[in-house]
Order: C-alpha cells, then sequence, then structure tokens
C-alpha cells in the first residue's frame, strides 16, 4: 500500500485502500519570475529564479466491513502549493 496505513472508523475496518490512477490531475501555472545579485564580504551570488502554483489531485477508493455490512468509499485529495524553481544555472562567484 505504498505507505498508506487501513484506518478504522468506529466499529467499520478498511479492507481494502488503492490509488486511482485514471483520476490523477497535476496543473502548474507560471507566476513570474525575479532576477538578482546579492553582494557580501565572501563574494557575490546571481539569484534567476521562477515561480509557480502547483496543483494535484488524487484520488482514492477504499472498501471498508463492519461485521455483515460493506461500504466501498471514492475521494479524493486536493493540494495546492506555491513553488519557486531554481534554474538550471546559478552563479557563485568567491573573492
Amino acid at each position: 500500500m505504498f505507505g498508506m496505513a487501513k484506518p478504522e472508523f468506529g466499529p467499520y475496518t478498511t479492507i481494502d485502500l488503492t490509488n486511482s490512477t485514471l483520476l490523477f490531475c497535476a496543473k502548474r501555472t507560471k507566476e513570474g519570475s525575479y532576477t538578482g545579485a546579492s553582494f557580501s564580504s565572501e563574494g557575490w551570488d546571481w539569484d534567476f529564479s521562477k515561480y509557480e502554483t502547483v496543483e494535484k489531485r488524487k484520488a482514492y477508493s477504499m472498501t471498508i466491513t463492519g461485521g455483515a455490512d460493506t461500504a466501498e468509499l471514492l475521494f479524493s485529495i486536493y493540494r495546492i502549493s506555491n513553488e519557486k524553481i531554481s534554474p538550471f544555472w546559478r552563479i557563485n562567484e568567491q573573492r
């Protein structure tokens, strides 16, 4: 189950929990960029950064049982994060 536990809900026990790859969705939106330099006694540092918003949704299917009763659940987890993307080069020169 790749690190996912089988939770219990009162009298109900989880039988199976699967990740549905059919309902996986990821969306990236570019938010802008930043270019700058910083100077210190140790040297100078150029910063070329880009920012983006990442939205991800994963769906799961769960089967639970409680005695003679069985229920099948479908739920999803939706996550939004703002990320800073480091460039493929970074200049850091020492004096």
